[in-house]
């Protein structure tokens, strides 16, 4: 129905307009009823295989990628299809409009998404009132929800840090793993962040004000050099970091012509094979010491297998719904070898 019906309406709006309109529909699952009914018809949990990640016990490998639900307004829906896990955000630390629009473009025939959101947010402290009203109404202690910080577009880059760790306080009570952005390709001058001196301190200034150990993970870009990410994992590591998430959007566009003319973070299907190498080159050097995350351009059975196999505990997703539908949760679950 999704293919046939819903994807040919939400497609003759505005994508960030459809969005939003998605988002908004989402909020019927808030009624307990209607969650009911969608988890009996999506979620699968027949075709659950737990597993251990980031030190936490999940339901299964195939999770939800950071971005589609910014200010925490759908976990009521995503935790009713299924995923392992929900990352939420990226969230700073005050409200902030992101980047002027448009801002977001389909590419359908490509099976791609670029974006260049800049980080619209509600604010940290919006989105922690979000997350706790969820947490109350499914209670629910197999519900993994990860949330993506980061830092605030006018904040400097020597004040980074502090944007972080507003963020990790204040949301600390409700979330389980934090994952730490430091590769948004949308922001200028962002992924200086992954350079080890402005790393060590975002991580040092999060590990001192991190009481229950709570497990922190790093995004990383596609666009790293092998050196540089190598080198960002390390530092990862070094300051007891549990996991790390490969890869973030893309600026390439050699690999995309269609969209060389536009600003933005590119995903999707062009993305997979840049990410499934980076997955590879990272388990052969750091698979015994940090769990690995895939994401990008991951839609089909084959694809996940893919990953897992060549080293990833679990997959996230966001532009594979966009073109699939929720239903590609169930189906992932129960067709691949996990």
């Amino acid at each position: 129905m999704y293919k046939s019906l819903i994807k040919p309406l939400l497609f003759k709006l505005e994508p960030e307009k459809a969005h939003a309109f998605t988002l908004l529909t989402t909020r019927i699952a808030e009624c307990r009823p209607i969650r009911e009914i969608l988890k009996l018809f999506f979620a699968a949990e027949k075709y659950n295989a737990p597993l251990k990640c980031f030190g936490l016990d999940f339901q299964n490998p195939i999770w939800l990628a950071s971005g589609i639900d910014k200010n925490a307004e759908a976990i009521d829906f995503f935790s009713a299809l299924g995923f392992g896990s929900i990352e939420l955000g990226g969230v700073v630390p005050r409200p902030q409009k992101g980047n002027d629009k448009p801002r977001l473009h389909r590419f359908p025939k490509q099976g791609a998404l670029i974006n260049r959101m800049g980080f619209p947010t509600l604010g940290c402290e919006a989105v922690a009132k979000n997350v706790q009203a969820a947490r109350k109404r499914i209670a629910d202690p197999n519900l993994k929800l990860g949330m993506n910080i980061a830092k605030a577009t006018t904040t400097p880059i020597e004040k980074a840090h502090e944007d972080y760790l507003e963020s990790f306080r204040v949301l600390y009570d409700d979330i389980d793993f934090f994952t730490v952005n430091i590769s948004c390709p949308n922001v200028a001058a962002y992924q200086v962040l992954q350079e080890k001196k402005n790393l060590s301190r975002i991580l040092e200034t999060l590990q001192n004000n991190n009481p229950l150990k709570k497990p922190l993970v790093i995004k990383l870009s596609s666009d790293l050099t092998i050196e540089a990410s190598d080198e960002a994992i390390q530092t990862g590591i070094e300051y007891a970091v549990k996991g790390i998430i490969a890869t973030n959007t893309s600026t390439r566009r050699d690999i995309f012509p269609e969209g060389e003319k536009l600003l933005g973070g590119l995903s999707g299907l062009p993305l997979y094979p840049i990410a499934l190498e980076r997955i590879k080159q990272i388990t052969q050097k750091f698979s015994s010491q940090i769990d690995i995350v895939a994401v990008g351009g991951i839609r089909t059975e084959e694809q996940v297998n893919s990953m897992l196999a060549a080293g990833a505990k679990a997959v996230q997703f966001y532009t594979a719904l966009v073109y699939e539908g929720p239903g590609l949760v169930k189906r992932l679950k129960s067709s691949c070898a996990i």
